[in-house]
């Protein structure tokens, strides 16, 4: 479920729902840049989680991305027009019910949480709650199985572990794994009462690209993943709005992209004496850009991500992994 179209900031788009841990980095603006006037790189910007009044305005940012890195329609082209307004409609549905499946989660957590330590008192907050209990709560997995049919809708995806899933099954821990994060500018106020959306990204959970293709006319249930199947969180989405760049808002995303997944990651290993199951890479993030993006492939490398694969479906575009030990910081 990720779409293969990327801009000069943005990746395809993955799709898994376990809630962002809380995400709070702020910069605050120096006293040289206050002085002169000047902007600094990062000066009064934090992330956090994503919320509902954030959408709109990041549905503009990644159709505005979108249509940059597409021809301008001519002025009587109304087909174009047309297709671009769809795919903005595309956009903010899944979205919306991707958002809306993420706080289901973390509302049927809380609330079978609370019911736990009634019943026992010995029960403390770092305590895992069986999957089976929260996907037999019918509401949330209904928006589970919305969001990702929602997201199945558009044309052009990578694999995902969704694919062709059996809702009534109970679908494995790390498949419940996304994370959708916003940037915000503390000194850039609209009409909203809070800071308003500069930038964006999710991570999602991929099939690796080198992984043997499924033949779909395999016998195979399509809930039983295939031995030779490797996935892997993947930056997705990542769009910053195009008079805020050149502030390292890009850069300051991947690394809180990059250590989220590191420690949430740890945690959904570690649960219940887990040290990992096979076809996991919970130790490596990684996302896919198009080769010839020279900026965005010296901003990775940079980072220590390395190409390790190409994408089948579209020329020219690679994928890149970076591999976290321990001491990644």
């Amino acid at each position: 479920m990720v779409p293969k179209t990327t801009g000069s900031m943005r990746q395809p788009v993955g799709e898994t729902f376990t809630p962002t841990p809380s995400i709070s980095t702020t910069s605050t603006t120096s006293g040289h840049a206050a002085a002169t006037g000047t902007r600094a790189r990062t000066n009064s910007i934090s992330i956090r989680t994503t919320n509902t009044v954030d959408i709109t305005t990041i549905t503009d940012l990644l159709s505005c991305e979108k249509k940059t890195s597409s021809p301008a329609p001519s002025l009587f082209n109304w087909n174009a027009q047309i297709d671009r307004l769809k795919s903005k409609s595309s956009l903010t549905s899944q979205l919306t019910h991707r958002l809306a499946a993420i706080q289901a989660h973390s509302k049927y957590k809380s609330i079978i949480m609370e019911e736990m330590e009634m019943e026992d008192s010995s029960i403390s907050t770092s305590t895992s709650i069986p999957l089976g209990i929260l996907w037999n709560q019918d509401s949330y997995r209904e928006k589970v199985e919305k969001a990702v049919k929602t997201t199945l809708e558009y044309h052009d995806m990578q694999e995902t572990p969704w694919d062709e899933w059996n809702f009534a099954l109970t679908p494995d821990k790390f498949m419940l794994f996304h994370m959708m994060m916003t940037a915000v500018d503390e000194e850039f106020q609209s009409t909203r009462f809070d800071p308003e959306p500069v930038g964006f990204c999710e991570v999602g959970i991929v099939r690796h690209p080198n992984c043997k293709n499924r033949n779909a006319n395999d016998n195979e249930s399509a809930n039983d993943h295939d031995a030779n199947d490797v996935f892997i969180p993947c930056i997705t989405n990542l769009v910053v709005s195009p008079n805020q760049r050149r502030r390292g808002i890009g850069k300051r995303m991947m690394d809180c992209a990059i250590r989220t997944v590191r420690v949430y990651g740890r945690q959904l290993q570690l649960n219940d004496g887990d040290d990992g199951s096979v076809g996991w890479k919970l130790n490596t993030v990684g996302l896919y850009v198009d080769g010839d993006n020279k900026s965005a492939m010296a901003l990775y490398q940079h980072m220590g991500f390395r190409v390790t694969g190409t994408c089948t479906d579209v020329s020219g575009r690679v994928f890149m992994e970076l591999q976290m030990d321990e001491n990644y910081q």
